[in-house]
């Protein structure tokens, strides 16, 4: 289990950033403001926002609690999603460096539409 082991899969650190992202941006807060509330450089905090971290430490925790991020959660992350996602992969791809280019495009226009109907 994440907590107990302190390291944190790809899955779980992705679904972390994801739910962070979004609530820093509710709170319209900029770095440097979070920076100065948690008494940490500016740099750290762009780090964390970024997945710039391996291990469960004090500074991601305390990012997390002051955002609401219930981490309780994270060992209910399902990482099924993954297979499916990879498997649609494995069936559509046709193994070359366009092909790949093409698939991640049209998931980030996906990804990119699917932020701006949540802002509607």
């Amino acid at each position: 289990m994440f907590i107990i082991c302190n390291i944190m899969n790809k899955t779980e650190k992705n679904w972390l950033l994801r739910k962070l992202k979004e609530k820093i941006k509710e709170a319209g807060l900029t770095q440097k403001e979070i920076a100065k509330e948690l008494d940490l450089d500016q740099g750290r905090i762009s780090r964390l926002i970024n997945g710039n971290f391996a291990r469960w430490g004090g500074d991601i925790k305390r990012l997390c609690n002051r955002f609401g991020v219930d981490l309780n959660l994270i060992s209910q992350v399902d990482s099924s999603s993954n297979t499916t996602l990879i498997n649609a992969l494995n069936r559509n791809w046709d193994g070359t460096q366009e092909h790949a280019l093409l698939i991640a495009n049209v998931i980030d226009d996906v990804c990119a539409l699917t932020e701006r109907q949540k802002l509607t």
